[in-house]
C-alpha cells in the first residue's frame, strides 16, 4: 500500500475521492433526517432508495457516451461544481415549505445524474492512468477508505443532526466538492492520457432523438456486448448477484431491526458491522486482489455461508451480526472481478461500456429490493434460501466458465 501511496496520481485520485465522499455522507444524512421527518414512515426512505438505483440506471448509458467524448478529467471538475450548486439550492428549496417536496425531485434527479457522470468519468479516469494491477489494489484502497469514512462520519452526522442546522452540512459538503475539483485541476499536467481526450469531437445532444443514432447505439450494443462473450458473462454475474446485493444490505437490516425489538441501535449495529468486514476485506484484496478469480470465488462461497447463518437459531442477535461481519468482507472480497473487468475494457469505449454495465447493475438493485421485500415479508426463510441459491448459481457458473477461470491481473 506504501507503493501506491507513493505514486502522485493514485495519491491526488486517493485524496480527493475520499474528502469528496467524506463532505457528501454529512449532506446524505441530513435530507434521509429530512424526509423522514416530513412523511413519517420508513417506507419512504426504503422507496426512495430503489428509486434512486432506477434514475442511475436511465442515467447510465448516456453518461457513459459522454465520458467517451469529453475531457474525463474536467468532466470530474464540472460535475463537483454543479454539486455544489445542487446542494446549496437544497437549502434554499427547504425554506420554502409547501414547494419544497417538488423542488427536492428535481434536484434528487440532477445530483443522481451528476453523481452517476462523476462516478463514470472518475472509474474511467482512473483506469486510464493506473496500471491494472495497481488499479485493482488502488481501488481497493479508496474503498476501503470510503467504507471507514461511511462508518465514523455516519456517526457523526447523526450527532450534527441533532445540533447543528443543515446549512453546515451543505458547507461541509460544498467545500469537500470543491477540494476534488481543485486537485482535478491540478492534475492536467500530470496525465498524459489526457490527451487523447481533448480531440474528440463534442456531441450534439439533439441527434440522441434521431432514429439513426439510436440504431448506432443499438449497434454498440451488439458488438460490444452481446459478440463479447466475457462482458455477457460479467453482466450476467453481476446481475443476478446484485438482486441479492440490493436487498440484503440496504433492505433487509430494518426488517431485522423491527423483528429484535432492539429498533433502531440494532439496525445501527448492522450497517457498522457491514463496514467493518467491508474494511477488512479490502484489507485482503490489497494484498491479494490481483489472483481475480479466486478472490471472487472465495467470495462468492463467503456470502452464501453468511445468508445460511442468519437462519441459525443459536444465538439468533450474535448469530446475525456475525452474518453481517462476514457477509461485509465477503462482498469486498469480489470487487477485483470488477477491477479486472473495467481494466480489460478498450480506452476508447470505457466509458460507455461502463454506463451500460451501471445500467444492468442499478436496475437490478430495485428489482431485488422489490420481490425481496414481498417474499421476506411473507417467510425469511424462503427468502434466504431463494438468494443463496442465486450465489450458487453464479458460483457454479463461473467456476466452470472459460472466460473466468484462472484470472490474474497483471501487476508488473
Amino acid at each position: 500500500m506504501l507503493r501506491l501511496i507513493e505514486n502522485k496520481i493514485i495519491l491526488k485520485l486517493w485524496t480527493a475521492r475520499i474528502v469528496s465522499v467524506f463532505g457528501d455522507i454529512f449532506f446524505d444524512i441530513f435530507v434521509t433526517w429530512a424526509m423522514y421527518a416530513r412523511f413519517k414512515d420508513l417506507k419512504v426512505i426504503v422507496y426512495a432508495l430503489g428509486g434512486s438505483f432506477v434514475l442511475k440506471s436511465m442515467f447510465a448509458v448516456f453518461s457513459g457516451k459522454i465520458t467517451d467524448s469529453f475531457s474525463r478529467r474536467k468532466i470530474v471538475m464540472l460535475t463537483d461544481i454543479g454539486s455544489v450548486l445542487v446542494v446549496s439550492l437544497f437549502v434554499l428549496f427547504n425554506k420554502l415549505g409547501s414547494g419544497y417536496l417538488a423542488f427536492f425531485i428535481f434536484l434528487f434527479i440532477v445530483k443522481t445524474f451528476l453523481g452517476s457522470l462523476f462516478g463514470n468519468a472518475f472509474s474511467a479516469f482512473f483506469a486510464d492512468n493506473v496500471k491494472p494491477g495497481d488499479f485493482i489494489k488502488a481501488q481497493a484502497l479508496i474503498s476501503g477508505s470510503i467504507r471507514t469514512i461511511n462508518f465514523f462520519g455516519a456517526a457523526a452526522a447523526g450527532i450534527m443532526v441533532a445540533f447543528l442546522p443543515m446549512h453546515w452540512a451543505v458547507v461541509l459538503d460544498a467545500a469537500s466538492f470543491l477540494f476534488s475539483a481543485a486537485v482535478f485541476y491540478s492534475l492536467k499536467n500530470d496525465i498524459p492520457a489526457e490527451e487523447a481526450h481533448k480531440q474528440r469531437p463534442a456531441i450534439d445532444f439533439l441527434k440522441y432523438l434521431d432514429v439513426a443514432i439510436l440504431r448506432q447505439s443499438w449497434g454498440f450494443v451488439e458488438s460490444n456486448i452481446l459478440s463479447n462473450r466475457f462482458v455477457l458473462v460479467f453482466c450476467g454475474n453481476v446481475f443476478l448477484l446484485n438482486l441479492v446485493y440490493g436487498y440484503i444490505p440496504n433492505v433487509f437490516p430494518y426488517l431485522l431491526a423491527q423483528n429484535s425489538g432492539y429498533g433502531a441501535a440494532y439496525l445501527g449495529i448492522l450497517r457498522s458491522t457491514i463496514a467493518i468486514g467491508e474494511v477488512l476485506g479490502l484489507a485482503i484484496v490489497g494484498k491479494y486482489g490481483h489472483r481475480v478469480s479466486k478472490c471472487f470465488i472465495y467470495g462468492l462461497f463467503g456470502t452464501a455461508v453468511s445468508l445460511i447463518m442468519i437462519l441459525v437459531p443459536i444465538a439468533p442477535v450474535a448469530t446475525i451480526i456475525a452474518a453481517y461481519f462476514l457477509y461485509g468482507l465477503s462482498d469486498s472480497v469480489t470487487q477485483p472481478y470488477y477491477s479486472y473487468f473495467v481494466t480489460s475494457l478498450p480506452s476508447q469505449i470505457r466509458g460507455r461500456m461502463l454506463g451500460a454495465v451501471d445500467m444492468v447493475v442499478l436496475i437490478a438493485a430495485p428489482i431485488g429490493m422489490f420481490f425481496g421485500e414481498k417474499i421476506f415479508s411473507h417467510n425469511v426463510h424462503i427468502g434466504i434460501i431463494a438468494f443463496t441459491a442465486i450465489i450458487g448459481v453464479v458460483l457454479a457458473g463461473f467456476i466452470a466458465g472459460k472466460t473466468t477461470r484462472g484470472i490474474v491481473a497483471d501487476v508488473q
